[in-house]
């Protein structure tokens, strides 16, 4: 069964813009260290041939193409081991580091005109003085019978691609649904084709038990106000946006029930009412 250690995961495949390589995650276990490693190769679409890009990495993952292609960017650890976004240019060179996050980046989308990157981080927790820096008692609530601690709220940010400083976008008590690579997000963010508005999905608290609560929404960039998509306030999750951006699909629980199977719901008005949603499983 020594064959067993060499069996190497490919997953979170991306294709290039001009649809001639792709970017995937490969995964390998390092029994010695007890985890799996994880790198990233471009895959040629012609000669199916590969080549890694992040030889060394063993925390490498979440690869986006930026919107021409000339760049990939991606998650890694820094020296504190939260994972930042890194830029990697195709033409040649090292990855550059374009956040400083004190808490690890969950995901990003890059804006539609490749200048900036919206990533998703939790808040830091609060820096406790003397005696209060024991005091670990947190408030019990309708999560998993493993919490230890209590759950910070994750936020939207907006960082130059080029590095620079971060600017919140959201805040609150309210959390965006959380996820850790290497795998997907629970529901990915998205830039509107325009770069003007940035979809997300907003949950009404931290507690895990309550994710349900779900409810895609569409931030203004220049207003900074948010509102939702649809009425669906409960069970509606990962919006997708067609390429131009005049329709967005998303995932709804059929009668809002949990026990039921998803459909697929599309809002077809280019500025997102809610009221114009309607299901493709009818």
């Amino acid at each position: 069964m020594a064959w067993v250690g060499k069996i190497t995961q490919v997953a979170d495949p991306q294709i290039k813009s001009d649809g001639k390589a792709i970017a995937v995650v490969v995964i390998r276990p390092n029994y010695e260290e007890d985890l799996n490693e994880s790198e990233l190769a471009v895959v040629d679409a012609a000669t199916c041939k590969a080549r890694s890009l992040t030889h060394g990495r063993k925390t490498a993952s979440f690869p986006r193409w930026s919107p021409n292609g000339d760049r990939l960017a991606f998650l890694a650890n820094d020296s504190e081991k939260h994972n930042q976004i890194f830029v990697l240019e195709m033409a040649g060179g090292e990855a550059r580091q374009v956040t400083r996050s004190p808490t690890s980046i969950q995901q990003f989308a890059w804006k539609p005109d490749g200048g900036a990157f919206a990533f998703v981080a939790a808040d830091e927790a609060e820096k406790k003085k003397g005696a209060d820096k024991f005091d670990d008692a947190f408030e019990v609530g309708n999560g998993s019978y493993l919490d230890r601690e209590e759950a910070l709220p994750s936020h939207l940010w907006l960082i130059p691609a080029d590095g620079g400083e971060a600017k919140r976008l959201t805040s609150g008590s309210w959390p965006l649904p959380v996820a850790f690579p290497p795998g997907p997000p629970a529901s990915p963010i998205a830039f509107t084709a325009n770069g003007a508005k940035l979809i997300y999905v907003r949950l009404e608290n931290t507690y895990s038990g309550d994710r349900g609560n779900s409810s895609p929404q569409a931030l203004d960039m220049t207003t900074g106000k948010s509102e939702p998509i649809t009425t669906h306030t409960k069970l509606a999750s990962f919006p997708v946006l067609s390429s131009d951006g005049s329709h967005l699909a998303y995932i709804y629980q059929r009668d809002g029930l949990e026990s039921m199977y998803r459909d697929v719901y599309v809002v077809s008005d280019g500025h997102h009412r809610r009221h114009h949603a309607s299901s493709l499983a009818r």
